[in-house]
């Protein structure tokens, strides 16, 4: 708790077992290598406040499905956290804080999708300034989502900021949930339709 020169925990390599798993500030820690040996955590996962985390993966075959609680907050890089352990907590209904992360873990909601293969990130970010008739910004173009994939009618659709999306002219889109972040645009084009059954 609080380890800023903490950069590596290659130590608890031989770790099988930990009842409770808090990693909370440890500033320099920029991956979990070193808990790919650890099969369960028995009651709390916490990880919080890591400025420079960008890689869980270490967890994924973790068994976390008995735990009483999982945390993931305030990890500004993680934008990762569709992790088979993670999934399986969450479909057990297991209670959970998460939030203040990046894009794709910043809420249970978005991991929820993501582990379903349904959230859709658009990522692509005009080099230059464009007024809504770019060709790169298109809705319906699949190398602009983060999955290669065009958001279906059951998809969880982030626009993140500074991004131009565009539902192109005499066109149908469809989402489940539509989040349009602070300095995104989405322009609907002439004759074009989206469909989004919830914004938030």
């Amino acid at each position: 708790d609080g380890l800023n020169a903490l950069n590596d925990i290659s130590a608890l390599s031989n770790l099988d077992y930990a009842n409770y798993v808090y990693l909370e500030s440890c500033n320099n820690l920029t991956n979990l290598n070193g808990l790919d040996s650890l099969k369960t955590i028995g009651n709390t996962l916490t990880i919080r406040f890591n400025n420079l985390l960008t890689d869980i993966s270490s967890l994924e075959y973790v068994d976390i499905k008995n735990m009483n609680n999982l945390e993931i907050i305030e990890n500004p890089g993680l934008t990762i956290c569709n992790y088979l352990s993670i999934c399986q907590y969450f479909s057990d209904d297991g209670n959970s804080n998460i939030y203040n992360n990046d894009i794709g873990c910043n809420g249970i909601l978005e991991i929820q999708y993501d582990c379903q293969g349904l959230l859709s990130i658009f990522e692509i970010i005009p080099t230059s300034s464009i007024t809504g008739n770019s060709s790169d910004s298109y809705w319906h173009n699949p190398d602009n989502w983060k999955n290669n994939m065009v958001p279906v009618d059951s998809s969880y659709v982030i626009i993140p900021p500074g991004n131009i999306t565009i539902v192109e002219q005499d066109s149908i889109a469809s989402c489940q949930i539509l989040n349009v972040l602070d300095d995104a645009t989405l322009t609907i084009e002439s004759g074009a339709t989206l469909n989004v059954v919830d914004i938030e």
